[in-house]
């Protein structure tokens, strides 16, 4: 009964991981490119509270939202350098169908360079699955015309 017990208060705990990527890698300053941000949970139930911050790299700033299958309030205003989503849900694994939501932000870069936007560990929270435990980023070139 014992070991029972200390079994089940130590079962594997789920996380959710997140991944971000641009539609369009290479682009000219005063341009758009789409940041595709997906969330994966590895449970078999639903991570609820789901919760971040995304501050984009400097000279990136939010255009518009395309689609957030995520549910919950994003706060995505155009032309500030960040946006966040409070309470929203990532699906269950199920079977083999791994449980995901994604958000699409189209964005707009007035910066040349590398611009790179990272999540860094902890910083997509869940009230009943814990946090990221790996850093996701990616980088968007953006050049000045000729």
């Amino acid at each position: 009964m014992i070991l029972l017990l200390m079994l089940l208060s130590n079962a594997a705990y789920a996380v959710v991981d997140v991944s971000v990527s641009f539609g369009t890698i290479n682009i000219l300053t005063n341009q758009t490119s789409t940041l595709n941000m997906t969330l994966v949970n590895s449970a078999t139930s639903i991570a609820n509270g789901l919760a971040f911050t995304n501050n984009l790299p400097t000279g990136v700033v939010v255009q518009s939202v395309t689609s957030n299958s995520c549910g919950g309030t994003l706060t995505a205003t155009p032309g500030v350098g960040s946006f966040s989503l409070s309470g929203g849900a990532v699906p269950q694994t199920v079977g083999t169908l791994t449980g995901q939501c994604t958000l699409l932000v189209v964005v707009k870069a007035a910066t040349a360079g590398t611009q790179t936007d990272t999540m860094a560990v902890g910083s997509v929270t869940t009230t009943d699955q814990g946090s990221n435990p790996k850093a996701a980023s990616a980088s968007l070139t953006v050049s000045s015309p000729s």
